[in-house]
């Protein structure tokens, strides 16, 4: 029993002895200090400012004002007269002629033929009849028609008339040997005269040159005989 009170008094001194010893036997657990961390500066790559372009301010360009349209003036004309018709054509010096008859105009009219231009007049030489030349070569095939057209002003605006041409068979020319010299063909001139006989109306036409006659073209009938008196023109 002395055992056991003994015992009893010595535990809580045990006790408080190895509490003791357990609490400096402990160490305190350093707490650990943190290093401040190095932050890299970011690099914020440079942005190119742009330079702001000058701008250019649009200037009012002057509009051209059109100017008027002058009307062209109408150029009376009167017509050509009612039994008007083409007679032939020649080519002579480098100018294409076109020869009509009962044309009966008093001022120069201008024709187109397709793209070849003519100048027309009065022929001197007759009542009536008109010629249209042009410095182009026209060449047209025997007994085919073609579109003339006339204009009253050498703009060829004014359209007055048109017309088809129809060509003949050609008239095969004599020609005349007798005055041959080295100017033969050169300034050619030819003389027209009109018979009327009862019942025909025909035309005979005689050409000279520098060297004199040079050829004569004709449609009188062969064995054509009875009286004919001269006119300006035929109908």
């Amino acid at each position: 029993m002395k055992n056991k009170s003994t015992f009893r008094f010595l535990l809580p001194v045990i006790l408080v002895v190895i509490s003791a010893c357990g609490a400096a036997l402990v160490q305190p657990t350093a707490t650990p200090t943190l290093l401040p961390t190095e932050v890299e500066p970011t690099v914020v790559p440079a942005t190119a400012t742009q330079t702001p372009t000058s701008t250019l301010t649009p200037t009012n360009t002057p509009t051209n004002t059109p100017e008027p349209t002058a009307t062209p003036t109408l150029i009376p004309f009167a017509g050509f007269k009612e039994q008007f018709r083409f007679y032939r054509t020649w080519f002579d010096e480098g100018k294409t002629i076109f020869y009509f008859l009962n044309a009966g105009i008093e001022q120069p009219l201008f024709a187109k033929i397709g793209q070849h231009q003519l100048i027309c007049e009065h022929d001197l030489e007759t009542q009536s009849a008109m010629r249209c030349v042009s410095t182009d070569r026209i060449e047209i095939e025997d007994e085919k028609t073609i579109p003339i057209e006339f204009f009253a002003d050498e703009a060829y605006y004014q359209s007055v008339y048109q017309y088809d041409i129809k060509i003949p068979k050609a008239l095969a020319p004599i020609y005349s040997n007798e005055f041959d010299c080295s100017d033969r063909g050169l300034n050619v001139q030819c003389e027209y005269e009109y018979r009327k006989y009862t019942n025909l109306c025909t035309t005979s036409i005689t050409c000279y040159d520098a060297c004199g006659y040079y050829y004569s073209i004709d449609n009188i009938p062969e064995n054509m005989t009875g009286s004919w008196t001269p006119i300006g023109s035929c109908p």
